[in-house]
């Protein structure tokens, strides 16, 4: 029994890649993913050069010590 379910269990699984490469075909992933990190790095430089490495050091890396029922 439990081969007969390996077998269509992998015959499913090549359906399924078959398919999802023919769906994929002459889609533009690539290009896309690219100019996503393009752009997105491009806005994280000009926020980097718009308020400085010392505020953005002082703004997003702090931690602040947890304090539970007032001991630090």
């Amino acid at each position: 029994m439990w081969l007969i379910l390996a077998f269509l269990s992998a015959f499913l699984l090549g359906f399924y890649d078959v398919f999802k490469k023919k769906s994929l075909n002459g889609n533009a992933v690539i290009p896309v993913l690219l100019l996503n990190t393009l752009f997105f790095f491009t806005h994280l430089f000009a926020v980097y050069c718009s308020v400085g490495k010392r505020n953005i050091e002082r703004r997003f890396f702090v931690l602040y010590p947890y304090v539970w029922m007032g001991r630090t």
